[in-house]
């Protein structure tokens, strides 16, 4: 019924995301390594809104909802940060990629892994998925054609064993 304010909405967005963990997030004694993570998803959101009009320029969409997301991308990079480590591999003539490949060799470790691989991770409880669904709740502000928006969502689903991803989003848009 078109006085009624209430609506479906359908939405799709993409989220990159680098963050750098330090030795201790690592748990590690000593400032030796930090890895860093890089991460691409698409995000398919599904909500129930509601336009509160307070004039015919402004008005308030508080909403509620589901997000779908597909991750396409997981890597993970360790770097050596100790400088003393650094200059003793190039004093003996050694780059930080020989240590890294000498490491896989003798050790299976690897300087870049793929969350999705559960050969990369070492088991399967560290392994990433690659599909997670989560809830959401927001609201907009609409001023003519611009559009401002809260939002806060958990995931339902883990992306790892005992790991669950949350989110705030801020928005900008227009409205046709």
């Amino acid at each position: 019924v078109k006085d009624i304010p209430l609506f479906l909405e359908f939405g799709m967005n993409g989220a990159y995301a680098a963050t750098t963990l330090d030795y201790e997030e690592l748990g590690l004694s000593e400032d030796l390594l930090e890895q860093k993570i890089t991460v691409a998803a698409l995000n398919i959101p599904v909500s129930v809104g509601y336009k509160l009009s307070f004039s015919e320029k402004v008005s308030l969409t508080p909403f509620v909802g589901v997000n779908f997301r597909g991750m396409l991308l997981g890597k993970g990079k360790y770097s050596i940060t100790d400088q003393s480590i650094l200059d003793q591999l190039q004093s003996s003539g050694y780059s930080e990629a020989d240590f890294w490949q000498e490491m896989e060799t003798d050790y299976g470790v690897k300087q870049e892994q793929d969350m999705f691989d559960k050969d990369d991770m070492g088991s399967k409880d560290a392994t990433w998925k690659r599909i997670q669904v989560g809830w959401q709740i927001g609201v907009g502000l609409n001023f003519k054609h611009l559009h401002v928006g809260l939002a806060y969502g958990k995931d339902f689903s883990e992306l790892y064993k005992k790991c669950k991803v949350s989110f705030t989003t801020i928005s900008l848009g227009y409205n046709f």
